[in-house]
């Protein structure tokens, strides 16, 4: 049987990412063929644009790419229990780390890569998650 502390521990598919070199027209884009619009703003990792929109509680991000992060990438993003520990089981798989597990008012979020170079954010949120709309995601 499961309970919902089962199911609150379980790993979910929490955003999308998609880095580009022209985020806002691919958010026009974007907007236009899912029939929604993106908000605009400045990504807090990078500092580069940013488009958002809540799609079915899934976080659709078109961000601006730079030279640390890309152009033309496409990155998942899961809920995990303890964010470090998740980086330690991708580097143990023979993964590695590109952006390290970093504190945020509204959760802790790091960036891991396969084997193949492909990106995978991991992402848990902090204790008190009433405050997600925090400086950070300014």
């Amino acid at each position: 049987m499961t309970t919902d502390t089962d199911i609150a521990m379980q790993p979910a598919v929490v955003g999308v990412t998609i880095y580009s070199s022209r985020p806002a027209e691919l958010a026009a884009f974007y907007a236009r063929v899912i029939g929604t619009s993106l908000d605009g703003g400045v990504d807090h990792l990078t500092g580069e644009a940013l488009f958002r929109a809540q799609l079915g509680g899934l976080e659709f991000e078109v961000i601006g790419s730079n030279t640390a992060l890309g152009s033309g990438a496409v990155q998942p993003s899961v809920l995990v229990p303890d964010v470090t520990a998740a980086v330690q089981r991708a580097l143990d798989a023979d993964g590695s780390v590109h952006l390290g597990a970093a504190e945020h008012s509204w959760g802790s979020y790091a960036i891991v890569m396969d084997p193949d170079g492909n990106r995978l954010g991991l992402y848990a949120p902090a204790e008190d998650a009433s405050n997600s709309e925090s400086e950070d995601t300014a």
